[in-house]
């Protein structure tokens, strides 16, 4: 995978990370983008690894996952800690934007796959 379909798909989980902000929380919406843009940036290193590695069958979807959602617990949400949301809510974002992380991801590789082998 290049270094532009990387950002293509840091591209798609920037703007995908917006709708659910928009969908969710929009009242807090300055503090989540924060924090959100504040969790993909600290992903950055380790997503674009395991992106590459499943986009060539070298981990699975589970696995994907589960490297994912093992870092959790290393993500604060600084600027939602400030707002009135409990913090149970900040954790049900938290899991949110992951979740969102992975299936963007997958979906952008399956997009990408099913292209090269169907059209191209």
């Amino acid at each position: 995978m290049t270094t532009n379909e990387l950002n293509q798909i840091n591209h798609i989980l920037k703007k995908e990370i917006n709708r659910l902000i928009k969908s969710s929380m929009a009242k807090h919406e300055d503090a989540i983008k924060q924090d959100a843009y504040q969790v993909l940036d600290k992903l950055k290193g380790n997503l674009d690894l395991w992106i590459v590695e499943l986009e060539e069958n070298k981990i699975s979807k589970a696995m994907f996952e589960f490297l994912i959602y093992q870092k959790k617990d290393e993500l604060e949400m600084n600027a939602l800690a400030k707002t009135e949301l409990s913090k149970m809510e900040i954790e049900i974002f938290k899991y949110c934007l992951l979740k969102q992380i992975v299936d963007s991801t997958i979906n952008s590789i399956w997009v990408k796959q099913f292209f090269k082998e169907n059209i191209c």
